[in-house]
């Protein structure tokens, strides 16, 4: 597994990759947690596709903004990292540790 770290809106964001074959999937955490909680899925997934992870602003390795982020800013964030990395088309795959509920 390779470690990358960028730069992205000024500060250092790091990001996880298994190479394999495209499309990359890419692997986002959710909020409270960091791209480690999602390493041993990038391990699965390896064999079969290009694996990526990334640490959001302020989360694992990656520098955190001035101000906390709303969603938005994130989304737009994780967009310039993966243009950064070259990665034009992708599959994300959110995770989530949070209680889940059922619908209404």
């Amino acid at each position: 597994m390779r470690r990358i770290t960028t730069t992205v809106s000024g500060r250092p964001m790091v990001a996880w990759n298994l190479p394999g074959r495209k499309p990359s999937v890419v692997c986002v955490h959710g909020a409270g947690v960091s791209s480690r909680e999602l390493l041993p899925f990038m391990q699965v997934l390896g064999p079969r596709h290009d694996a990526q992870t990334v640490d959001l602003p302020g989360f694992g390795a990656s520098g955190g903004p001035p101000y906390p982020p709303d969603l938005h800013a994130l989304a737009e964030t994780l967009a310039e990292c993966l243009t950064i990395l070259d990665l034009e088309r992708v599959v994300l795959r959110g995770g989530s540790f949070s209680p889940e509920r059922e619908a209404p």
